[in-house]
C-alpha cells in the first residue's frame, strides 16, 4: 500500500520486510563468522594493560591457540550474543532501508 507522509511516498510491502530480514540475517552470519577474529584482536590489544604480564605474543595464531588451550573453544565466541543483536537490528535497518530510500530519492528526481 502507499501512504503520504510530509509529501513523500512510502512504499510498504513484503519486499521491504524481506530486505530487512535478509539484511539482518546476512550481517548476523558475517558477525558469527568473524567473532573469533574480533575476540583475538581485542585480547591482543588489551594484553599487558594495567601493568599485567603479557600473555600473548604479537602473533594472532599463537593467541588463538592459547585461548583454545586455556579457555576452550567457547572463549572465541564471547560477546557473540551482543554482536548478533547489534547486527540484526542496526545493520538490518541500515542495509534494509538502502534500496527503498534510493528508490524514493530517484522518483523525486
Amino acid at each position: 500500500y502507499q501512504r503520504r507522509v510530509r509529501g513523500l511516498a512510502l512504499w510498504c510491502s513484503m519486499d521491504v520486510l524481506t530486505q530487512f530480514g535478509l539484511a539482518g540475517l546476512s550481517n548476523m552470519f558475517a558477525a558469527a563468522c568473524t567473532n573469533p577474529i574480533d575476540v583475538i584482536k581485542i585480547r591482543m590489544q588489551n594484553d599487558g594493560a594495567a601493568g599485567e604480564r603479557r600473555r600473548f605474543s604479537s602473533n594472532p595464531l599463537h593467541c588463538g591457540r592459547l585461548l583454545l588451550r586455556e579457555e576452550g573453544a567457547s572463549s572465541l565466541y564471547r560477546g557473540l550474543t551482543a554482536s548478533l543483536m547489534r547486527e540484526g537490528s542496526y545493520s538490518g535497518i541500515r542495509m534494509g532501508l538502502y534500496e527503498p530510500v534510493k528508490q524514493v530519492r530517484l522518483r523525486e528526481g
